[in-house]
């Protein structure tokens, strides 16, 4: 009886074994194939596969027994909390219905915390999901680039132009909304200023300096362009720091120069800032530069008068539509624009409280 028991009990432990150790392997790749598959809203549902096989290796490992680090595990505190705040202003809100079907959209953040809370002393390897990340990247600018050229030489020119009412070039036509896929890109330029400053290979970083100069004139297209030009900057302190202990030190500022000229001639002919300018020179109003100034004045006059707690995860988007009728701010109104801005839409939605948990994020 006691040989029955011990050959059980190596087979459980081998199974065990093997079961953790294939578990772990299948979350990892999953990972990776989530940050890889990012930039594509085609693929949300690799989030969800990354997240089911999370909570089984959660349980497999039962790695919720552990105790939690609570200075390592403080951002997905202050996750919790945001949501906590968002879910008690369904309390004060009035229609209940729409709040619970934003809910929906807050799930995903409960699943991420919750599982950065259990995961324990489970690895992930961010490093070799950055680099997943990047490869996603370069993905992107080749099936933008080449989506964006077909349409070109087959004179196909409103798939590349009319964007929202710019004349502009648009590489990003072939995604269902733009500015998502720019701030995606805009999260991975560290890990590219990263591989520039860091790599041994000059071919390395030359190709990831053109790459980081044609994200910027894609980006520039679909908003965030204070951060670009912040980005900019940091590309010029880096190649800075890069070239000064390769070239003679007039070489370096020469190079300077030359890029500062090409980022110059890249925005100034950029068909959106030629608008811009044609625009302003005619005083035409910034309103008819940009219809989201409109959006953020009845936002910032909602929030003024609900400014601690906000209206309320159910009211907000009817509070802006209220704001739009009385303004006679039609084009908003047959839209039914939210805020158009994050920050500006947690401020509607839960107030200064729900802000300031979601900045110490």
């Amino acid at each position: 009886m006691n040989s029955v028991y011990s050959h059980n009990y190596i087979n459980k432990f081998f199974f065990d074994k093997i079961t953790k150790k294939n578990i772990n392997k299948l979350n990892q790749i999953v990972f990776c194939l989530w940050a890889f598959s990012i930039f594509f809203s085609i693929f949300n549902f690799v989030f969800y596969i990354f997240i089911f096989i999370s909570l089984i290796n959660i349980l497999i490992n039962k790695t919720y027994r552990y105790r939690i680090n609570l200075k390592q595990k403080s951002p997905y505190f202050y996750l919790i909390a945001f949501i906590l705040v968002t879910l008690i202003s369904m309390i004060y809100t009035e229609d209940k219905h729409y709040g619970v079907k934003q809910l929906e959209k807050i799930l995903p953040l409960f699943l991420i915390s919750f599982i950065g809370l259990f995961s324990g002393n489970l690895f992930f390897d961010f490093k070799k999901a950055l680099k997943y990340n990047y490869y996603g990247l370069i993905t992107l600018v080749i099936i933008s680039s080449a989506y964006t050229f077909y349409f070109y030489h087959f004179k196909y020119y409103l798939g590349i132009a009319q964007v929202k009412g710019f004349t502009q070039i648009n590489f990003f036509s072939f995604f269902e909304h733009r500015l998502y896929v720019g701030l995606s890109i805009l999260m991975i330029t560290p890990y590219v200023f990263n591989s520039i400053y860091y790599s041994k290979s000059k071919l390395n970083k030359v190709s990831n300096i053109f790459l980081l100069f044609f994200l910027f004139y894609l980006n520039y297209s679909s908003g965030a362009r204070i951060l670009i030009f912040l980005n900019i900057i940091i590309l010029f302190f880096l190649l800075l720091a890069n070239l000064k202990q390769y070239f003679n030190k007039y070489f370096v500022i020469l190079g300077i120069i030359l890029a500062g000229l090409f980022i110059y001639l890249m925005i100034s002919f950029h068909p959106r800032t030629k608008l811009t300018v044609e625009l302003f020179k005619n005083n035409i109003s910034i309103e008819k530069l940009d219809d989201r100034v409109v959006i953020w004045e009845n936002a910032i006059d909602i929030i003024s008068e609900n400014f601690f707690v906000g209206v309320g995860l159910g009211d907000a988007n009817n509070e802006l539509t209220k704001s739009y009728k009385i303004n006679n701010n039609f084009y908003q109104l047959s839209n039914k624009f939210n805020a158009h801005n994050q920050y500006l839409q947690i401020l509607l939605q839960s107030g200064i409280v729900g802000l300031l948990f979601f900045y110490f994020l």
